[in-house]
């Protein structure tokens, strides 16, 4: 099976929805390691979690990571419209989260 980090950056290049929801990459990944497990896909619900709390699926922290980091060095793996959402919201979020300007007990 490819590294995690191929397979995810030929998903985010070959499916845009990924690019944006880390729920379907997640699918998609899965969908791959259920395949592989079992070429006949009659993975029940059951087996499926069981393979899941196994850690014999893709861990979903790792694939975010993975995604994260493509994204940042590869633009064109990035959803636009999220990517520029977020950059709108940042002055927002530094104002709000920054501890200089919202220490509880300053003036």
């Amino acid at each position: 099976m490819k590294k995690l980090k191929e397979r995810v950056r030929q998903i985010l290049s070959q499916h845009t929805g990924a690019r944006q929801s880390d729920n379907i990459l997640m699918t998609i990944l899965w969908s791959e390691d259920l395949f592989h497990i079992d070429a006949k896909n009659k993975t029940s619900t059951s087996v499926f979690f069981k393979l899941f709390m196994e850690g014999k699926l893709t861990n979903t922290e790792s694939a975010r990571r993975v995604r994260q980091q493509l994204q940042a060095n590869n633009p064109e793996l990035r959803d636009k419209e999220v990517y520029e959402a977020r950059h709108k919201k940042e002055p927002e979020y530094r104002k709000y989260f920054s501890s200089r300007y919202n220490f509880i007990g300053r003036k």
